[in-house]
């Protein structure tokens, strides 16, 4: 056979059958069957990793001859599926042109079916499944838009003008996360005391390293990032799971089917003894708790310090409270509905046992809206967050010194724009971590709100789109069925 050709039929049906029926006989006459295995796959020039995977045939096959001997006479067929791999290693193929050492190992399988009373009509009854290959499966992935993209990034000129777009918008993203009114306090903050200090530099100019800076400010800031953008991420993901159940609980609920018991013998069809409005008081249901929920994760925060210090600010956080509460009342009396959705299909013929399946659904559903709840009421440290931002109003004070020592050889407008970069750079860290402090909602004090925040409404905007999708499919499908219902009543009249 030549070496470009890939068979289509790992192993020959025949050797098959010839080695099942030394195998079975090895097995019943050898007490070393692993010795006895080997010698007749060695017999048959089959070694290697063929040898292993062989084994493994074995025991199935012993498997299957014990399942046999131990069923009843009234069941003579039985089904044995049989799967063998054969790796070929090819080193002439070519992906697109290129060489792809992923398409190297081709897998072709064959598989043996056979519903039989012995071994003989494994081979007698065989049917052949073929399953692609890597590189065809590859080839029928496709996207148009990933294709175009990839031709024109390839252009050197157009590289070089995203280059330029990345660098302005580098720079656009760092002024609007650093240029503020605090930012404008801290900057005359600094200057003032770098000034103070420039003007009796002889009493004052001493050369300071910044490891105060770096303790009181810089560590606290990266374990703050860090904690918020991993909780970031955990939103996120228990979004993700929020609304996959929701629609999922919809679907389940809107396209489950029973036997009908209005009519005998039925397998299927109950859902047309339903009332008309269910399917529709489904969905508005599953509406409202997606409203619901943006109404609460997208509640004003008042977990800062200033709702825990002044009593204006306590007020206003007593109200957003009582606002969370009565949305938490009215998801109770969804949550009351969508267990009342399945006693109503009960009611009509759904069994127990799917009704359980539902309602654990529901559970889950209970389950991620209190995670969600939990991201939303607690956050990072307030002390810690507290200690960054007024490390940054008071190290200006005593890092003076140092900026007084570097004015002594150098141009005092220099030393004025380094101290202020410096807290600026810090002041734009300590932003990015309060924009994500509640990952549900935009940072409005910043001149780009909500860059880097959860996109709730868009998340939860495609969940609204979902359930509609899903009625109208589901108001088709039980009109179809009606129809035919109609259809037939006409025809047995």
């Amino acid at each position: 056979m030549d070496q470009n050709e890939i068979p289509s039929i790992a192993i020959d049906p025949n050797a098959l059958y010839d080695v099942f029926k030394e195998v079975k006989e090895g097995i019943e006459n050898y007490e070393d069957e692993d010795e006895t295995y080997s010698n007749v796959k060695e017999e048959k020039g089959i070694s290697g990793s063929q040898l292993n995977r062989s084994l493994r045939m074995r025991r199935s096959l012993q498997r299957t001859t014990h399942m046999r001997s131990n069923n009843s006479k009234n069941n003579k067929n039985n089904i044995v599926i049989s799967r063998f791999w054969h790796m070929m290693k090819s080193d002439h193929v070519d992906y697109k042109g290129k060489k792809d050492i992923y398409h190297d190992n081709y897998e072709t399988h064959r598989a043996v079916v056979g519903i039989h009373e012995d071994l003989d009509t494994i081979v007698n009854g065989e049917k052949q499944i073929y399953i692609p290959k890597l590189r065809e499966c590859q080839e029928s992935l496709h996207n148009q838009e990933a294709e175009d993209y990839r031709k024109h990034i390839s252009n050197p000129m157009n590289k070089l003008g995203y280059l330029i777009l990345n660098v302005t918008a580098a720079i656009y993203m760092y002024i609007i996360n650093t240029l503020g009114i605090e930012t404008i306090i801290v900057v005359l903050n600094t200057i003032a005391a770098t000034h103070f200090f420039c003007e009796n530099s002889e009493n004052y100019a001493v050369k300071l390293d910044f490891s105060l800076l770096a303790f009181s400010v810089i560590f606290p800031l990266s374990f703050l990032i860090q904690s918020t953008f991993s909780r970031r991420d955990q939103a996120l993901m228990h979004l993700a799971d929020y609304r996959s159940t929701i629609l999922s609980c919809c679907l389940l609920t809107l396209t489950v089917d029973w036997p009908r018991l209005s009519v005998k013998g039925s397998t299927c069809d109950g859902r047309l003894d339903l009332p008309d409005n269910f399917d529709t008081a489904v969905v508005i249901n599953c509406q409202k708790l997606v409203r619901l929920s943006y109404e609460y994760l997208t509640m004003p925060s008042v977990t800062r310090a200033r709702n825990v210090v002044f009593s204006c600010e306590k007020l206003r956080t007593k109200r957003i409270r009582a606002l969370q509460n009565n949305i938490i009342k009215q998801l109770n009396d969804l949550m009351f509905d969508f267990y009342q959705h399945t006693e109503v299909m009960r009611k009509y013929g759904f069994t127990s046992s799917e009704a359980s399946r539902v309602n654990q659904y529901h559970s889950y559903l209970q389950n991620r809206f209190e995670k969600l709840k939990c991201l939303k009421y607690y956050r990072t440290p307030q002390a810690l967050r507290s200690f960054g931002r007024a490390y940054i109003f008071i190290l200006p004070w005593l890092n003076g010194p140092y900026f007084a020592f570097v004015s002594l050889t150098t141009n005092r407008i220099f030393v004025f724009i380094l101290a202020s970069f410096t807290y600026i750079a810090l002041l734009g860290l300590l932003n990015i971590q309060s924009s994500l402090e509640d990952p549900f909602i935009p940072d409005y004090t910043s001149l780009y709100p909500g860059i880097d925040t959860v996109k709730l409404d868009y998340e939860l905007s495609v969940a609204l789109q979902t359930l509609e999708q899903y009625h109208a499919q589901c108001r088709i499908k039980r009109k179809w069925k009606q129809s035919i219902e109609q259809n037939d009543s006409v025809l047995r009249k």
